[in-house]
């Protein structure tokens, strides 16, 4: 009786082994893992597009591959950093240098022409100044 008992559970677990092996190898499985990493060399998605289809992604190969593995995370910023603050407004100007509301100085060249904080030439435009 125990004999019996011990080779079905052995006949078993083979199945189940067979099984989930033919389920990774299977067309659909290995269609959805390639969608995967289309998703993820895609450089014209947003971090908030790749993450909704990273989870798309990632269900479909739950589904067809038989796992249950959570999709990546793509994070829009290194955790820790924020993104440096947008370009001020110019408010005031003296010979040699022009400063903004955010506290930068800006270098001169000539009337028309500045060199703002991260080396980028700012020009004007009328009254404005236009920095990259």
């Amino acid at each position: 009786m125990r004999l019996l008992s011990y080779l079905i559970a052995a006949a078993t677990l083979t199945a189940v082994s067979i099984s989930a092996t033919a389920q990774v190898n299977s067309f659909e499985c290995r269609k959805a893992k390639r969608e995967m990493e289309f998703t993820g060399s895609s450089i014209a998605l947003t971090p908030a597009q790749r993450n909704e289809r990273y989870q798309t992604e990632q269900a479909k190969i739950n589904r067809f591959c038989g796992t249950n593995d959570a999709p990546p995370v793509v994070q829009t910023q290194p955790q820790g950093q924020s993104a440096p603050p947008p370009f001020g407004n110019i408010t005031r100007c003296e010979p040699g240098f022009c400063f903004d509301n955010v506290g930068r100085v800006y270098h001169r060249n000539g009337p028309d022409f500045l060199t703002a904080p991260n080396g980028k030439t700012c020009h004007r435009a009328g009254p404005n100044w236009i920095c990259p």
